[in-house]
C-alpha cells in the first residue's frame, strides 16, 4: 500500500551557502512518498537551475516529485510561505526556513504515522539550536517548562497563554507539522502581515477551539539568525516592522477575544505584553541612538519608556522588578515631598512639583501591583499545572 504523500517546503532568502544542509538532510529521510519544494523570496544569490540540479543529482527513488520556484519580486515571509503552500500536494505538509535542517533520517516516517493513527490537525514538536556554523548547542524550543503548560493546555488557555506572553515560545514553527487539508481550511497565511507569518494562524486556530497536538520529540534543528532572534543587519533592519506588526495582532486579534471570553486580568496581561514590546522595541531601536536620545522631543515622546528605564530593568519582553532602586526610588519621594511641605508649602510652583512626584508615585506603584499581579499568575499556573500532571 503506498503511503500518503508528505510534502515539505523550504522557504528561504538569501541562504544559498545553507540551502544544502536544508536540503540534505530531507534527502537523508526515510519516509517513502515526500514531495519537495523549494520556495525562494527573489533572493539574490538563488539559481533554479543550480538548486534543481543538485536535488537530482542527490536524491533517492522516496523523493517522488520536486517544484522548485522563485518569486519574481520579495514578497515578505508570510506570502512566501502561502505560495509554498499552494503548491503542495501532498496529505501532510511541512515548512521549513532554508537555513533549518530535519533532526533525524526518521522524522517524517514518526509523523507521519501519528497523523496515519490519529485524527491530528496539526503536531508541534521540539527544535534543538545550533549555531550558524551548524554545531549543536543545548538550548530547546519551546523551553520545557512552556512546552510542559502547553501540553495540557485546552485550546481555551492557550489562546490566553499566546495573547498574554509575546515570545513565550510555546510554538516553535521550525518543529510544526501540519494535515494539509487543516491549513488549507483556515486559508493559510494572513498576508496583511509580511514578517509574521505563524502567530495570527494560532490565535485563529486557538480561538475557533481546535485542539494542537504536542509531543515530546526532537523534530528540527533550528539554526540561530531568524527575524525573531534578530541575527544580522538584515534581520534588525526588519525586526522593527516584525516588532510593529505583532502589536497590531495582539490589538486587533488577541485583545477583542480577550474581551469577549477571558478575564479582565488577562485582558490587563495582554495590555502589558504590548507595552513591553513597545518598550522593547524602543530600547533596541531608538534607546542605542545617543544623539537621538538627547533631543527634548523624543524624551517627551518616550516618557512612558524613560520611566520604564529609571525602575524598572526592561530585558526582552519582561519588566523585571528591580527592588533596590525602588525603594531609594520611594525615599527619595518621600523626602522631597516632606522637604517641600515643611519649606516650600506657600510656592505656588512647589506643588506643582510636589504633583509631579504625586503622579510618578502613582505611576510606580501601579507598575509594583502589576509586577505582584504577574507573580501571583505565575504562582497560580504552576499550582494549575502540577495538578494536570498529577
Amino acid at each position: 500500500m503506498e503511503k500518503k504523500l508528505f510534502s515539505i517546503a523550504i522557504v528561504s532568502y538569501n541562504q544559498r551557502d545553507l540551502i544544502e544542509d536544508c536540503i540534505d538532510s530531507i534527502l537523508e529521510q526515510t519516509y517513502e512518498n515526500i514531495e519537495l519544494i523549494v520556495c525562494d523570496d527573489c533572493s539574490y544569490d538563488f539559481n533554479i537551475e543550480e538548486v534543481k540540479a543538485y536535488i537530482e543529482k542527490n536524491k533517492k527513488q522516496n523523493i517522488s516529485n520536486v517544484i522548485v520556484y522563485k518569486q519574481k519580486k520579495n514578497v515578505g515571509t508570510s506570502a512566501n510561505c502561502q505560495k509554498a503552500m499552494e503548491l503542495a500536494n501532498g496529505d501532510y505538509f511541512k515548512l521549513q526556513a532554508g537555513d533549518d535542517m530535519l533532526y533525524e533520517a526518521e522524522t517524517l516516517e514518526k509523523i507521519a504515522k501519528l497523523f496515519d493513527k490519529n485524527p491530528y490537525n496539526v503536531i508541534i514538536g521540539r527544535a534543538q539550536a545550533c549555531t550558524h556554523e551548524g554545531q549543536k548547542v543545548e538550548a530547546y524550543y519551546p523551553p520545557y517548562d512552556n512546552f510542559l503548560r502547553a501540553q495540557v493546555a485546552t485550546s481555551y488557555e492557550l489562546f490566553e497563554m499566546m495573547s498574554t506572553r509575546p515570545w513565550g515560545a510555546f510554538v516553535c514553527a521550525p518543529a510544526v507539522f501540519w494535515r494539509l487539508s487543516f491549513l488549507k481550511k483556515f486559508g493559510g497565511f494572513d498576508l496583511s502581515y509580511k514578517y509574521t507569518e505563524d502567530w495570527p494562524l494560532w490565535l485563529k486556530i486557538c480561538s475557533e477551539g481546535y485542539d494542537i497536538t504536542y509531543i515530546d520529540q526532537i523534530t528540527t534543528i533550528y539554526r540561530y539568525g531568524g527575524i525573531s532572534n534578530g541575527a544580522g543587519e538584515l534581520n534588525q533592519a526588519l525586526g522593527k516592522a516584525h516588532y510593529q506588526e505583532c502589536i497590531r495582532m495582539l490589538k486587533e486579534q488577541g485583545m477583542p477575544e480577550l474581551k469577549k471570553k477571558h478575564s479582565k486580568l488577562a485582558q490587563l496581561r495582554c495590555w502589558c505584553s504590548i507595552k513591553c514590546i513597545e518598550a522593547r522595541m524602543t530600547k533596541e531601536y531608538e534607546w542605542n541612538y545617543w544623539r537621538l536620545r538627547r533631543k527634548i522631543g523624543w524624551r517627551i515622546k518616550n516618557i512612558n519608556f524613560l520611566i520604564l528605564v529609571k525602575l524598572f530593568h526592561v530585558r526582552n519582553l519582561g519588566i523585571y522588578f528591580d527592588k533596590k532602586r525602588t525603594v531609594l526610588f520611594m525615599i527619595l519621594f518621600a523626602c522631597v515631598a516632606y522637604w517641600n511641605q515643611i519649606f516650600y508649602h506657600e510656592t505656588k510652583g512647589m506643588y506643582l512639583f510636589a504633583l509631579l512626584f504625586f503622579l510618578s508615585g502613582i505611576s510606580l506603584l501601579g507598575k509594583i501591583i502589576i509586577y505582584a499581579l504577574f507573580q501571583v499568575m505565575q504562582t497560580l499556573g504552576n499550582f494549575r499545572l502540577k495538578r494536570k500532571i498529577k
